[in-house]
Formats: C-alpha cells, sequence, structure tokens
C-alpha cells in the first residue's frame, strides 16, 4: 500500500486491460483479470475422438495418401507459437516501481525477464519473455532420483521435508514413466485456474521474486492466443499485495486476509516505521476497511492456483540436479517472533560501563544465541530487523526490538529453537507463523508430468522450500495449488543479484501456457 505500490497496480490493469482482460480488485487490495467468465457454470470436457480403424492391407492408399501422424496435429512448438508481439502491454516496468535504489538495481545482474528494457520507461516486462520465445530453449536432462518418501509428504520429499529432490509418483525409467489418468476437471473442481504472484519486494530485493510469475502469466497468456487456444474454464491472473510483509510485518497479508488466515483484527492496527497503520494505508489504497477480510466470492472463483517463482536457492543450479525448472512438493514451517530488549539511555561519554545498562550487549548475545541454538536443531534462523531507540551516536540505547526468523524441516525443530531461546532469558513473541504446507498431490503431479513434457525434460524434479508464498496460503485454505520454480544460477534471493536466465524463463513461460492449456482446454 505504498505509492510504489500503487504504481505496480496501475502497471498491471494497463498490462491486463491490453490484452482485454478487465481487472477487479477484492476486499483485501489484491487484483484479479480473467480470460473467460469465472462465475459461468464449465462446460463438459469434450470426449476425445475415436481413433479410425487400422487399415488392412486391401485398403492401402496410393502414394501414402492420408499417411500422416495424427500425433503430428498438434505438435507445433509453443516457443514457436508466441510471434505475436504481446509487448505492447504496460506502459511501466514493476521492477522499476518498487525498487529502493533504481540505480543500483540498474546495474544488477539478471535482468532478462522483468526488466530486460528497464532502460526505457514504456517498455513492458512480458516482452522480454515474449522475445526470448523465438529463440526457443535447448532443455537439458534432469537429474536426481527419487528421494524416500515419508508418510504424509508429498511426493519426493523425506521424512523430514528436506531438501532432497525427486519426481512424482515411484520414478520409474523414463519408459516406464505412469501416466496420471485423473480428469482435470476432477483436480480443479469448480471455478478458474489462475496463474500469477505478487509485485512487492524487500528493501533492496531482487528483481524476479514475485514479478517473474506475473509477467510469465500474461506472457502465457500471450501464447495461448498466439497458438488460437479458446480456454473452456476461464484463466485468471491475480497479483497479490504485501507478500513480503516488508512495510506491516505480516507476510502474505494480501492471501491471508483473503483467505481468512489471517484476522483483519490482527493486522489493522500495526504500524510501519512511520507510524502509519495498516488501516490508514489500506485505506489511503482506496479499500474500505470495514470491508477487509475474507471474500468467499473471490475464493469461489479460484477453482486452482498454479504460480510460477524464481527458486529462492540452489538446488536446481545444483551440478547433481541441473534442471531449469522444479515443482514444489512443500512449503517447510517457518515464524517470526518479536522480542523487546530494555535498558537505560545514558550519555556516551559520561556514563562508565559498570553503570551502564546496554540493551546493545543483549542484542549481540541474541545474535549469537539464535545462530547457536538453530544450528544445534539443523534449522535456519535471522535476526534481519532491529529498531534501536533513541538510535544516535552518542547515547546509550533505552530500548531495542528485534525480530527473529527461524524455518526448519519440522516444526519440532522451529519450536526447539524458540524454547531453547525463552529458556535463555529471552522473551519471543510469535508475530506470523506457517506450519507444514504441502504441495503435493495431483495437481503437483500433473503440473510436474505436463510442463516437464513441454520443456522437453521429462517430469520436473520436486523440491521443498523454505520460503513462503501466496501459493502455500492458498494451499492451507483448500484451493489446489502448485507452484513451478524457475533455477537460479545465483542461489541468492531477497538481494539484487538473484538470477533467471532468458532460456530458462522461455521454459517457464512455455510449460506454464502449457499447464493452463491442459487444465482449461
Amino acid at each position: 500500500f505504498t505509492d510504489e505500490d500503487a504504481l505496480l497496480g496501475q502497471w498491471f490493469a494497463a498490462a491486463c486491460a491490453e490484452r482485454g482482460l478487465e481487472v477487479t480488485t477484492d476486499r483485501c487490495g489484491n487484483q484479479w483479470a480473467w480470460w473467460g467468465d469465472p462465475d459461468a457454470d464449465v462446460p463438459p470436457r469434450p470426449e476425445p475422438e475415436a481413433a479410425p480403424p487400422e487399415a488392412g492391407p486391401a485398403d492401402a492408399g496410393p502414394a501414402d495418401a492420408g499417411s500422416a501422424d495424427p500425433a503430428d496435429a498438434g505438435s507445433a512448438d509453443p516457443a514457436d507459437a508466441g510471434s505475436a508481439d504481446p509487448a505492447d502491454a504496460g506502459s511501466a516496468d514493476p521492477a522499476d516501481a518498487g525498487s529502493a535504489d533504481p540505480d543500483s538495481a540498474a546495474d544488477a545482474p539478471g535482468a532478462h525477464v522483468a526488466r530486460s528494457e528497464a532502460a526505457d520507461p514504456a517498455a513492458d516486462p512480458a516482452r522480454a519473455a515474449a522475445a526470448q520465445r523465438e529463440e526457443g530453449a535447448a532443455g537439458t536432462d534432469a537429474a536426481g532420483a527419487g528421494a524416500p518418501e515419508g508418510p504424509d509428504l508429498p511426493e519426493g520429499i523425506d521424512e523430514a521435508g528436506g531438501a532432497e529432490v525427486g519426481v512424482p509418483g515411484d520414478a520409474p525409467p523414463d519408459d516406464e514413466a505412469p501416466e496420471d489418468t485423473a480428469d482435470p476437471d476432477e483436480i480443479v473442481g469448480t471455478g478458474g485456474v489462475v496463474t500469477g504472484s505478487h509485485l512487492d519486494s524487500v528493501p533492496g530485493g531482487g528483481r524476479f521474486d514475485g514479478p517473474l510469475g506475473v509477467v510469465t502469466a500474461l506472457a502465457a497468456i500471450d501464447e495461448l492466443r498466439a497458438q488460437g487456444f479458446q480456454p473452456r474454464r476461464a484463466i485468471g491472473v491475480v497479483r497479490f499485495v504485501e507478500e513480503e510483509g516488508a512495510r506491516f510485518g505480516v507476510p502474505c497479508a494480501g492471501s491471508r486476509l483473503l483467505t481468512g488466515l489471517l484476522a483483519p483484527g490482527d493486522v489493522l492496527g500495526r504500524e510501519d516505521a512511520d507510524g502509519v497503520t495498516f488501516a490508514e494505508a489500506a485505506a489511503k489504497a482506496g479499500l474500505d476497511v470495514d470491508a477487509i477480510g475474507r471474500d468467499d466470492d473471490t475464493l469461489g472463483r479460484v477453482g486452482a492456483f498454479v504460480e510460477v517463482h524464481v527458486e529462492q536457492g540452489f538446488t536446481l543450479a545444483a551440478e547433481d540436479v541441473d534442471a531449469p525448472l522444479g515443482v514444489c512438493g512443500l512449503i517447510r514451517p517457518h515464524g517470526r517472533w518479536r522480542v523487546e530488549l530494555h535498558g537505560r539511555a545514558d550519555h556516551a561519554g559520561t556514563a562508565r560501563f559498570v553503570d551502564r545498562s546496554d540493551p546493545m550487549l543483549e542484542l549481540a548475545r541474541l545474535v549469537l544465541t539464535v545462530r547457536s541454538a538453530a544450528s544445534r536443531q539443523d534449522a535456519l534462523a535471522t535476526v534481519g530487523k532491529v529498531e534501536v531507540s533513541p538510535n544516535v551516536a552518542n547515547a546509550v540505547a533505552a530500548i531495542v526490538v528485534a525480530w527473529v526468523d527461524i524455518r526448519a524441516d519440522t516444526q519440532g525443530q522451529v519450536r526447539s529453537v524458540v524454547s531453547e531461546l525463552r529458556a535463555t532469558g529471552f522473551d519471543l513473541v510469535e508475530e506470523s507463523w506457517t506450519p507444514p504446507t504441502p504441495l503435493g498431490g495431483l495437481l503437483t503431479d500433473r503440473v510436474a508430468r505436463v510442463a516437464g513434457e513441454a520443456a522437453g525434460i521429462g517430469p520436473l524434479p520436486v523440491l521443498a522450500t523454505g520460503a513462503g508464498h501466496d501459493a502455500g496460503v492458498l494451499a492451507t485454505a483448500g484451493v489446489p495449488a502448485a507452484m513451478i520454480f524457475v533455477r537460479n544460477p545465483t542461489g541468492i534471493s531477497h538481494a539484487p543479484q538473484e538470477e533467471v536466465q532468458p532460456e530458462d524463463a522461455t521454459l517457464g513461460v512455455r510449460s506454464l501456457a502449457a499447464v493452463l492449456a491442459d487444465l482449461c482446454r
């Protein structure tokens, strides 16, 4: 709900309008655009045409007449079909609007899709994805054997929810890979198939975390239209707001409020660094604050959600995997805690050490204890945000407020770190919590197969991630959800070094288009 966010919303609306997609905003500020009517009844899926009887020797025609292979009828390469230029779609680059430092961001590597034409303020970031489609993309063989499976966890994820990589199902040899036989209508149910992501970022963040999913969604629609595809089921594109939680400290606030997983009373009174409340910011953005909360009308239109996202790690780029795309099987549990450390303000030049009550010393102990406690539990924990009062160089601090982020393979590991910190004298107050969120099942299995076939690499590897996503929120609320990860060669995220190669982005567009066509034809 910043001024930059308003510009991003304008860009999204303009990009959708250029494609003839009307944008609406739900009660929580998320933007939705539809190709087709999500409220209309979905007509039955056409029965596949019966194969013609095989001709006997006496029926053989001259000169192989009619001998074309039926399989060739729909074999046009999706990458070739996208020659129509979809790039006239929006007038601003979403990566520019949310950048804390436009100059430094412009110098950062990896501006291939979301900012391939960043020097041109009128450029549409979908142009980059469209331009790359003509180049094609040489698929690489996805490596990685199936990982041990634990009970009640997605295929390819180990019992601890670890980072082992697998493929859907039992991962037999490629020539024996089973076809998933589930009817897409049984997977999706009522409503349309939605794709998209978010456009907000963290201060100094990368340009692909979020925008890649929005741009890929628009480019996939361009590709389907270039192929002459007409969806039987509505296809939606969404821009979720406040996914990162950088301003008010609640990640995925837009999707959590939409689904009712976050109560309005738990966020409306939160203040940003300038003392502006969430409610005040939402009202300034044009929302009816009294109406913010679970939106059943909007949720009822979402039959399934497929989000494309840059991988926020190095698994796909690792030598033993080396795959351009993957699917998410599990979002690991994670949470955020607030710690207040109190001391007494004093003069930096006159207060003796023995007389001081300096909370900065407790902050130093907190940082070291967080790291050691997390290491003992094989978890990840970070003290990444600190507020100091009065925050001047010539005064001993009076109060320090710090935030601790903890993530691990299991809830028990996370809770053990919290317990150890509390046992050592720190009063942790929980501000957000995300339980383990499986994204496996029929939808992910189908996405892994269809997307992998479109990319030319076979079933996509299944990954676990420690990053939270709107797809996980929707899955927790009961919406079938899947994620396609695009390889990040640096493995770095939430920083300018975050990167996606053009050929991998092209495969992301092609694969998403194939998934949307499969679910909506």
